[in-house]
């Protein structure tokens, strides 16, 4: 029998319908739930100082209970800003004032934003900074170095939120001058003044022949907010904090994806742990005298072989691994022996008879194994 579309329609009607409807009982096809999200966060201001907040913005596709964490860039929790609090679909925000979980103004320094949504169901999303970004080189340029009577103004100019470095020295000689030691800054032009001087205080660090500037640095992770304006230590603020286990964040998670993202760019330095990327201090002292160190005495008259102790000052201790480190001696501002596996206090021996009799400047550099430098510079007169 040929059926045309509407015979078709009246002779199934009885039999499809029941048909179709009896399959759709059996199979329990059902709708899923759509998962969740959470994006578009975005943190405003990026930069804190005390007194004033920032907002911290996201956007998650049903209601969840949301947690939100602050991290210093070593990974301690310093603020629960709120705890699995039930909040709607949709763009939600929450305000930082710089304040710890004890109310105490935070230091000066780069902090993160963790947060986490779980549905009632169990499903969990987690937003990390430090997997998707940060770590990366920046564009930074020293834009100006003028001089008015001794002090030298520098300006230089950063890209994006980032960590500088700036260091002083001699071109293919040593370190002399750490000015900025990898500290966080918002993207823009800044100046720094400076009166020459290297670490000891003894070198007109601009006068010498190769002078030279060393500007470098890495971009932070996405949204990070930068403090400023506190008083406090960083290094001595962190000894205060707990350590819980409830971290959104972790180093390691973050080392693994810079390691990860190697090829687009990476910093090693963005590796180092804040807490120990900071340039080492250190002492030298003359044979027994462990009271006063070379730089702070009068220039030694010396002959034959002498003893030069480097102890490292107990507040670097931590940042060098087992407490080794390389050293580097440069006499009258060039290379003249290293020592790549000393320990603290080591003692080096320098022969004078291979030095001229007279005056010489000696600088020794302080090379940790994850890249950090100090550097220390006295002078002796040499008389065989």
């Amino acid at each position: 029998m040929y059926f045309t579309d509407s015979l078709l329609l009246k002779h199934c009607k009885k039999a499809l319908i029941p048909v179709v409807f009896f399959v759709f009982c059996l199979t329990g096809v059902a709708v899923p739930a759509s998962a969740l999200n959470l994006s578009n966060v975005n943190v405003v201001p990026r930069k804190l100082t005390p007194g004033e907040t920032v907002g911290i913005s996201f956007f998650i596709s049903q209601r969840a209970d949301v947690t939100i964490q602050i991290f210093t860039p070593d990974f301690d929790v310093v603020r629960h800003l709120t705890r699995n609090e039930s909040r709607p679909g949709g763009v939600n925000t929450f305000k930082w004032d710089g304040r710890d979980d004890n109310g105490k103004q935070v230091p000066n320094e780069a902090y993160l934003v963790g947060i986490e949504a779980e549905t009632s169901g169990g499903e969990t999303v987690v937003y990390d900074p430090t997997t998707v970004s940060g770590g990366e080189y920046c564009d930074l340029h020293i834009q100006d170095v003028r001089q008015t009577d001794n002090i030298y103004s520098i300006a230089y100019s950063v890209s994006s939120p980032s960590r500088v470095d700036l260091k002083a020295g001699v071109r293919n000689g040593p370190m002399l001058k750490t000015l900025i030691d990898w500290q966080p800054k918002t993207a823009g032009v800044y100046t720094l003044s400076w009166n020459a001087l290297d670490d000891t205080g003894r070198i007109n660090v601009m006068d010498l022949t190769g002078a030279h500037l060393m500007l470098d640095g890495f971009a932070l992770p996405e949204n990070a907010i930068i403090v400023e304006g506190s008083s406090q230590n960083y290094l001595e603020y962190r000894k205060t904090l707990p350590r819980p286990e409830d971290s959104l964040l972790s180093y390691q998670s973050a080392r693994q994806a810079i390691l990860e993202r190697q090829n687009q760019g990476i910093s090693a330095q963005s590796l180092v742990q804040r807490a120990l990327n900071t340039a080492p201090r250190f002492t030298v002292y003359l044979n027994t005298d462990d009271t006063t160190g070379l730089a702070e005495k009068s220039v030694q008259q010396v002959s034959g072989e002498i003893q030069l102790k480097a102890v490292i000052s107990p507040e670097s201790m931590d940042m060098l691994n087992e407490a080794r480190f390389e050293l580097i001696i440069f006499i009258d501002y060039r290379r003249f022996d290293e020592e790549e596996h000393a320990h603290t206090p080591y003692v080096y021996t320098l022969d004078t008879t291979s030095l001229s009799n007279g005056e010489h400047m000696i600088t020794i550099n302080l090379v940790g194994l994850t890249g950090q430098v100090g550097s220390y510079s006295f002078k002796v007169d040499v008389n065989n």
